[in-house]
Formats: C-alpha cells, sequence, structure tokens
C-alpha cells in the first residue's frame, strides 16, 4: 500500500465515512420482533499490516443488542467483507441466522433478519435392565411409530435406547431379549416432548417353541405372535430355512396366533407351566373361482 493509498484511507477515516450496519430481527411468520437478540459481526476481509495501521482492527469482533423494537445498529466500521451473526437468547427456540456483507467507504446498509423457530424433537428414550439392575446389552425394542413408520432399535453397551421424531399420540414399545419375559409398555407423547422410560426385563423360567411348516411338511415364512393378558408381548418371523420360533416366558396362561399370506390363520392357547414345544402346520386358503371362470 502506498503512502498516498494510505493517506486517503486514513481520510475517509477522519471525515466520517466509516461504514454502518442497521436493520431489524423479527419472527419469520410474522411483524413481531425480536429484542434482546445478539447482532455480531466478524470482519472476513484480510488486510495488510500497513492497512491495519491505518484504519480499525480489522480482525476485531463488533456486536451489539436489538431493542424491544427488534432493531440494531453496528457503527464505525471499516470497509470490506463481513459476516454479520443474530444469536437468539439460548432458552429461546429460534435458529441463529448468519448473512455475508460488502462494504465500502461511507456505507450505511440495512441488514434485517426474519428468524425461524427450531422444531423440538419428539423423543422416547431410557434403559433396559435385569432383574439385579444391570444393564441389558442388545435387547431389542420394536413398534415405536417414527415419522409415521414401525421403527425397531437394540439397546447399547449401557442398556440405553433412544427413538427420535417420535409421531405423537398413544404410542407402545414391546422389548424383548432372549431368555427373558417380554415387556410392553404404553406410553402417550406429545409433540416436542421427551418421555424416558427405565424397563426391567425379568428372567424367564419356561420357554415356548416349535416350528411352523406348510401342508407339503417343509419349513415355512410367518409371523408368530404370542399373547399374554390379550396383548402381543412377543413377535417371531420364522425363515424357509427352518421354519423354527421361541418365546421365553414365565409360567401362565397363552395364546399364539401364526399368521402368512394365503394361508389360514393358526391359533393356540393354554396353560405353560414347563417348557412346551408347539408345532402348527399352515392350511392353504382355498380361493374361490370368479363368476367368468364359472
Amino acid at each position: 500500500m502506498t503512502e498516498a493509498d494510505a493517506s486517503a484511507a486514513k481520510k475517509h477515516i477522519d471525515t466520517n465515512e466509516s461504514c454502518t450496519i442497521r436493520g431489524r430481527v423479527r419472527y419469520v411468520r410474522g411483524p413481531v420482533p425480536l429484542a434482546t437478540v445478539t447482532a455480531r459481526l466478524r470482519p472476513t476481509t484480510t488486510r495488510s499490516i500497513a492497512e491495519t495501521q491505518t484504519t480499525t482492527d480489522a480482525t476485531a469482533e463488533t456486536q451489539t443488542t436489538t431493542d424491544m423494537a427488534g432493531t440494531y445498529r453496528i457503527t464505525n466500521l471499516e470497509p470490506g467483507t463481513c459476516e454479520i451473526t443474530v444469536t437468539p437468547p439460548k432458552d429461546w427456540n429460534y435458529k441463529t441466522t448468519t448473512q455475508t456483507i460488502v462494504l465500502t467507504f461511507g456505507d450505511v446498509k440495512t441488514v434485517d433478519f426474519a428468524l425461524e423457530k427450531v422444531q423440538p424433537e419428539t423423543i422416547f428414550d431410557g434403559r433396559i435392565l435385569d432383574n439385579d439392575g444391570m444393564p441389558i446389552k442388545g435387547a431389542r425394542l420394536e413398534g415405536v411409530i417414527c415419522n409415521n413408520n414401525l421403527e425397531s432399535t437394540v439397546t447399547d453397551s449401557d442398556g440405553r435406547f433412544i427413538f427420535k421424531n417420535v409421531s405423537p399420540g398413544a404410542r407402545f414399545v414391546r422389548v424383548v431379549f432372549s431368555g427373558h419375559v417380554g415387556e410392553v409398555r404404553d406410553f402417550t407423547i406429545e409433540e416436542g416432548e421427551r418421555i424416558s422410560l427405565e424397563i426391567t426385563l425379568k428372567k424367564a423360567a419356561h420357554r415356548i417353541h416349535g416350528t411352523v411348516t406348510s401342508e407339503e411338511g417343509g419349513p415355512h415364512t410367518a409371523t408368530v405372535s404370542l399373547f399374554h393378558n390379550n396383548v402381543v408381548i412377543q413377535k417371531w418371523e420364522t425363515s424357509k430355512e427352518d421354519g423354527g420360533y421361541e418365546f421365553y416366558v414365565n409360567e401362565g396362561e397363552y395364546s399364539i396366533l401364526v399368521q402368512a399370506p394365503f394361508y389360514r390363520l393358526s391359533p393356540w392357547h393354554g396353560l405353560v407351566s414347563e417348557d412346551k414345544k408347539v408345532d402348527f402346520q399352515l392350511a392353504r386358503i382355498e380361493l374361490q373361482p370368479s363368476r367368468e371362470e364359472e
């Protein structure tokens, strides 16, 4: 930078040709002003030592706060490129927003902001423990509706689980883990709410197990649901490889319902006081001929 340029730059500053940024901060969906919002300006233009000596500090941040009308004003700024960021108070649910501004000597620029609300997450979380209060790793939780879709997850090494973006309303979660009795918990959650549950799984004393086969006698894919007190407490998806299923239970009265496409529902009901083997053979649904075929 030549002495003439430095002298010209200094003259601009001395003759009050510094820059000003002013503006208003409001809520994005209306004219409501937002007071006590921090407006912070950070220069991003890199200047030489000679230039910095003739003006204010090029790297310093400047900040102010909006008044009751939502307005702010930052003065005595030097030319260059800068970023201005508005940050609501910590407990407000508004997004922090940044704009990039280019200033020349004597500029008075109006930079308004319209802040959007931060949509709070709807969260269901908690821990799964055993009878001794120890965390269970790998317990499966299913049946929770998130973003209008059924979701499932498994617990981590500390027995913790989390479902995010849970669809508000009356919900339930089904918890299963090998060797333990399944649990079902109902809960009601509102939008933006966070609900935490601690669920203890009891060690099972008995097992209900068996296979699902087709009329031909081979293993078949099916959904096997275990009911207790008219509530589905566990589900098992059989495979074509073995058709097997198993449920861990304690003494009591249980029902099983086996479902597979194009096959009749296959039920079972009984009292369990020891390990019990219950096999199912599916019966195909006979399709009625259409009138045209008749």
